[in-house]
């Protein structure tokens, strides 16, 4: 589960890299490279919802095991709790991620230089 978490995160960050937050109207000379630049982030986050899949099918194997303690590794444990409760949700996360670079995208799609 842990591991598939930092996978998870490792991707998100990458896709991070490649994603532009906002168009404004100054990057339109680079429309076309920027779209490309949102396509490879939207493949980092798309690749990352898999990860999240995959920690979930861990979730489910430790729900079969009746004690579950790992006084070394807290911070697993605290992970674990987290999803658990639905306090730790990379479903929402990454959807709102993927939802955002959508509008972005939009709005280079939509530039002309004749409007600026």
């Amino acid at each position: 589960m842990h591991v598939n978490l930092k996978i998870l995160e490792q991707y998100r960050y990458l896709g991070n890299k490649y994603d532009k937050r906002t168009a404004y109207f100054f990057n339109e000379p680079w429309k076309e490279e920027n779209l490309k630049s949102l396509d490879i982030a939207e493949s980092y986050y798309t690749t990352a919802e898999y990860y999240w899949k995959e920690a979930l099918t861990w979730i489910e194997k430790l729900k079969k095991v009746d004690y579950f303690f790992l006084s070394d590794i807290q911070n697993w444990e605290d992970e674990h709790f987290r999803i658990i409760t639905g306090e730790l949700n990379y479903s929402e996360i990454l959807g709102m991620d993927i939802k955002r670079l959508k509008s972005v995208r939009a709005d280079f799609i939509t530039m002309d230089k004749n409007t600026y």
